[in-house]
């Protein structure tokens, strides 16, 4: 087995675009002190978007009609540092980066 040598494969790229897609406008806000943001969700009732960080064990509530972000504290509720899946050092052995407490 050779590993590869730079010559162009036979593949060739053949993905569709949507072309409502080509119209999209995407806005990103900034989220204070967030550490590693993940698992936004909007919920169309309030019109709000909910997005957690598991770095920091905080949820951020933007709303994008007053372009404000609300953040509040996740509490530990007596979860050691790592989650259940905490390990006998407190954080997983599987995790290699910083979960906090969820």
């Amino acid at each position: 087995k050779q590993a590869f040598d730079g010559t162009p494969t036979a593949a060739h790229e053949n993905t569709r675009v949507d072309e409502a897609a080509l119209k999209a406008k995407i806005v990103e806000w900034k989220l204070p002190a967030s550490q590693f943001p993940h698992d936004s969700e909007y919920f169309p009732r309030d019109g709000k978007l909910y997005t957690v960080d598991q770095f920091a064990d905080q949820i951020y509530i933007t709303d994008p009609k007053s372009d404000r972000t609300e953040v509040f504290a996740i509490p530990a509720a007596g979860v050691p540092i790592g989650g259940s899946f905490a390990g006998a050092n407190g954080v997983p052995d599987w995790v290699p980066m910083g979960v906090r407490h969820g």
